[in-house]
């Protein structure tokens, strides 16, 4: 059974423009922990040629030709591809929140330039824990994972969480 959530960004930044990595830089994901020690990670990823019209227009119905959106969220990419995070928080499932979080995952999301890494995790642990994380970046016109970045480490600055730790927010049973 599900029991923690970790929200991850693989890069996080400096202080200073220089040397920090660019608004590109990096990727936000999830990683699934269940009660019998299995992980899995979950991330939405743009597919395809990034310029195509699906990844700069909004249109979950395909209106006009090559815009309609994809589910882009892939399971397992970032375990297979080695990804280190440089930020991490875990967030603990009461026995009710298990059904509303995979529910929340299976959710048709896309990528966009406007809907990010950053912003499909966000958005996620919204859903599911009510936590909102500050990711956006650009006056609030993407999320990016530097910002998610930065924002995990305030929150583990204040109040630390693992996997065997993690936080709970939300109800429980």
């Amino acid at each position: 059974m599900l029991s923690v959530i970790g929200v991850h960004s693989s890069s996080v930044g400096g202080s200073s423009i220089e040397g920090s990595p660019g608004l590109t830089a990096g990727h936000a994901w999830l990683t699934l922990h269940y009660e019998n020690g299995r992980q899995s990670s979950i991330g939405l990823w743009a597919e395809g040629e990034v310029l195509s019209a699906n990844h700069l227009i909004k249109d979950p119905y395909g209106i006009i030709s090559g815009t309609a959106e994809k589910f882009e969220v892939n399971f397992d990419l970032e375990l297979q591809r080695h990804y280190k995070a440089e930020a991490s928080r875990f967030f603990g499932l009461y026995r009710g929140q298990q059904t509303k979080a995979i529910m929340a995952l299976g959710r048709h999301a896309g990528w966009r330039f406007g809907h990010t890494c950053a912003s499909w995790a966000t958005e996620k642990l919204k859903e599911i824990f009510g936590v909102q994380l500050a990711s956006q970046e650009g006056f609030g016109l993407t999320n990016t994972p530097r910002a998610l970045g930065q924002a995990i480490r305030a929150a583990e600055g204040r109040d630390p969480t693992s996997v065997s730790k993690p936080k709970y927010v939300g109800h429980g049973p």
